[in-house]
């Protein structure tokens, strides 16, 4: 493994960490529909604040937090390959 090919893997490994320490969230009103909720700290969830007062808690968004990471493995495997 050249220089080049360890700066990538520790670029890849940092942005990898950073998606899930602040992952996409969401969250499902009452209908079940589904409204995103941005992105924030794993452990700050955000809230809904309905019109009625009441708050419905986010969830993390697994599927988009997932293509997020195989984004970046993809881009870590283009790499290796052309070195």
């Amino acid at each position: 493994m050249n220089k080049t090919q360890r700066k990538v893997l520790l670029i890849a490994a940092v942005v990898v960490a950073l998606m899930v320490i602040f992952p996409p969230y969401v969250i499902k009103n009452y209908k079940q529909m589904t409204i995103s909720a941005g992105y924030g700290f794993l452990f700050d969830l955000p809230a809904y604040i309905m019109q009625s007062g009441g708050q419905i808690p986010a969830s993390v968004d697994i599927k988009t937090l997932l293509v997020q990471i195989i984004g970046v493995l993809i881009v870590l495997a283009v790499n290796k390959k052309e070195d």
